[in-house]
């Protein structure tokens, strides 16, 4: 009930709590959160994402990085630098091509070069 909360305040609270929970049947529910009105309520669902294994997230996660609002695509970057591996690199250099929210192209960027480094130590 916490999530269909009229107050933003309350939903935020309850998508991390979801997280923080590492319930997985939780994803759905943060999966419509990510479409919240509020924004503060989508970066609250990305970060709860955060919590779950790499490979019940991924793909909303990386949806994410559409996100119109620069703040839920941050915290996206902010959640791919746990889970991005090298199968994630193509879709990270594509959207630092289109990318105009300098705080979010520098996240980007920092991404891809320790992935980079990682892959191709020197």
């Amino acid at each position: 009930k916490s999530l269909q909360d009229p107050s933003w305040f309350v939903r935020c609270r309850a998508a991390l709590s979801c997280g923080e929970m590492h319930n997985v049947d939780a994803i759905p529910y943060l999966e419509k959160l990510l479409n919240d009105e509020e924004v503060k309520v989508q970066v609250a669902a990305v970060n709860g994402l955060a919590h779950f294994p790499k490979e019940n997230v991924i793909d909303l996660i990386l949806n994410a990085m559409s996100n119109p609002n620069w703040e839920v695509r941050y915290n996206a970057v902010g959640v791919l630098e746990t889970f991005a591996t090298e199968h994630e690199l193509p879709f990270l250099q594509k959207a630092l091509e289109t990318e105009t929210e300098p705080n979010v192209k520098l996240s980007l960027e920092t991404l891809i070069e320790t992935l980079v480094s990682v892959i191709s130590p020197q």
